[in-house]
């Protein structure tokens, strides 16, 4: 039952970053756009996330917010990315107990061209933390 659940969010992150997500751009260099995505889900699957944010660079790229808490939530959005060191974070903005055990799946950063041809795909690690309100799993990487 946990690996179907695991994997049915999975399925929709993809389905989501597909579609482009929405969102802000960390960066504007002309011609290209990248899709970001994830998977924020509670270790326990208990209703404990309310609002959770997934920032580049800063930026918010996507935000997941509800008045229903949800055990599970997918974060995807688009914008821009500049060549070089980049952080991206998985941010709990809210949730029904502080802290909580989360997991971050395998956050995936897909960069495409002009034309929409995708020039490099950028696959994060699964990370997990507990976290307190405001509190982030962080990634490094280069583009």
């Amino acid at each position: 039952m946990r690996k179907t659940k695991m994997a049915l969010a999975v399925a929709g992150a993809l389905a989501l970053a597909a579609c482009g997500g929405g969102g802000h751009s960390p960066t504007t260099p002309a011609g290209s756009t990248t899709i970001f995505s994830t998977v924020l889900l509670d270790q326990q699957f208990a209703a404990t996330i309310l609002d959770a944010k997934l920032v580049v660079d800063g930026v918010v790229v996507a935000e997941s917010a509800s008045t229903v808490a949800a055990s599970v939530t997918i974060l995807a959005g688009q914008g821009s990315l500049s060549s070089g060191h980049h952080t991206l974070s998985v941010v709990i903005a809210a949730q029904t107990v502080s802290p909580s055990a989360y997991t971050a799946l395998a956050p995936d950063i897909s960069i495409f061209d002009a034309s929409g041809t995708r020039i490099k795909d950028i696959k994060l690690t699964d990370r997990s933390a507990t976290l307190a309100t405001g509190q982030s799993i962080d990634y490094a990487f280069d583009s």
